[in-house]
């Protein structure tokens, strides 16, 4: 994700064996795939892919500085509302 290819990461992150990593890993590989489909503007699937990884691990969610980032990028670009984003925003203090 780091390289901006949002499509690729997104085509990548779906061959990914998720059962075979640990927790913090696969909390960052939903992190890593919201920020692929926010890329895309594809609002939805990026507040259901910050809410798996917060499912996870809650507690490194809340307090990433990516996460908190991603999420108030999330917040100006809405263009149908998801209706997780704003609990989601307040939860990470975005």
């Amino acid at each position: 994700m780091e390289l901006g290819d949002g499509g690729h990461a997104l085509r990548v992150g779906t061959t990914i064996d998720k059962a075979a990593l640990s927790n913090e890993r696969r909390a960052r590989l939903h992190v890593d795939l919201a920020r692929a489909h926010a890329q895309r503007r594809q609002i939805d699937e990026a507040v259901t892919a910050l809410l798996e990884a917060e499912a996870i691990t809650p507690e490194q969610l809340h307090n990433h500085r990516v996460v908190h980032q991603l999420v108030s990028d999330l917040l100006t670009m809405r263009d149908p509302a998801s209706p997780d984003l704003p609990g989601l925003a307040e939860r990470v203090g975005a």
